[in-house]
């Protein structure tokens, strides 16, 4: 199982890069869009396997600068259908992206990659069985609460990914049962988690559009296409609070107490030993 865990790493490591270099080449979208999600996969994984932060901080740096990049594609595909856009926002906007474009920097990625990989190795494979529960918990957590913000929001998601990453290298990497994942509503989340990413899509045009008018002296309050824009966010942003409130869970009920006694230590760790892994 460590064997299968660590190809996984290496395999999806190697995917990163390739894509990064990639990106160099003509800064597609959907290149980008590879590169961030095979970042967020490694980074669920080695959550799921309690492993240090700086096993996958090495790389942030080109997330993040893939991350900025995105923003401005993905904003100016929701103004293809969008009217009344203001020319001279389509040209900060292309502005910006040629800039962006221009500093574009990924370091020696072999010496990142080598890093990544001396730590991936000591990363010791085991099944955290609190690991879905908690993540889950704090989906509820944030739902209970009387108003979400939109750093909440970005939180459910991210909760999310890890869920669904971690649980769908498990299905695919072994045919033992976790008992807590039977819990877990990994379809409804996953549904979910792309309407948060649209809603997260739909913030970062706002943000945007807001840079745009303070850098160009425009009064923000008074502008009615930022008004029609939150408009929408508010009711966007209502429903997807209501979806995550209706999410059921038994996973919630796993205390302390109740994962210790399913067998595990102090620190919610059991290993697990797969014939023939």
């Amino acid at each position: 199982m460590r064997k299968a865990f660590n190809n996984s790493i290496v395999s999806e490591t190697k995917e990163l890069f390739d894509h990064t270099g990639k990106t160099g080449d003509d800064f597609d979208q959907e290149t980008i869009h590879e590169l961030r999600t095979h970042f967020k996969k490694i980074r669920a994984l080695l959550r799921w396997q309690q492993a240090n932060k700086r096993s996958y901080t090495f790389f942030k740096n080109i997330y993040e600068q893939a991350g900025k990049i995105r923003n401005i594609q993905v904003a100016q595909e929701i103004l293809k259908n969008e009217a009344g856009i203001p020319e001279e926002f389509n040209n900060w906007l292309n502005a910006k992206l040629i800039y962006l474009k221009k500093e574009w920097h990924t370091g020696n990625k072999k010496k990142i990659e080598r890093k990544l990989l001396q730590h991936f190795k000591k990363v010791k494979f085991a099944q955290h069985k609190k690991f879905f529960p908690c993540k889950m918990e704090s989906i509820q957590q944030i739902a209970g609460r009387k108003v979400i913000s939109d750093t909440d929001m970005h939180q459910v998601r991210k909760e999310i990914k890890d869920i669904q990453y971690a649980s769908e290298w498990w299905k695919k990497n072994t045919d033992a049962q976790v008992e807590v994942l039977k819990n877990i509503p990994v379809a409804k989340l996953k549904k979910i988690g792309i309407q948060i990413g649209n809603y997260n899509d739909k913030c970062t045009l706002i943000n945007l559009f807001k840079i745009y008018l303070v850098v160009k002296k425009e009064t923000v309050g008074e502008n009615m296409l930022l008004k029609k824009w939150q408009q929408e966010k508010a009711f966007f942003k209502q429903y997807l609070a209501d979806r995550i409130r209706h999410i059921q869970s038994r996973s919630i009920q796993f205390t302390r107490v109740s994962i210790m006694a399913a067998g595990v230590n102090e620190d919610g760790l059991q290993l697990v030993e797969i014939p023939g892994s």
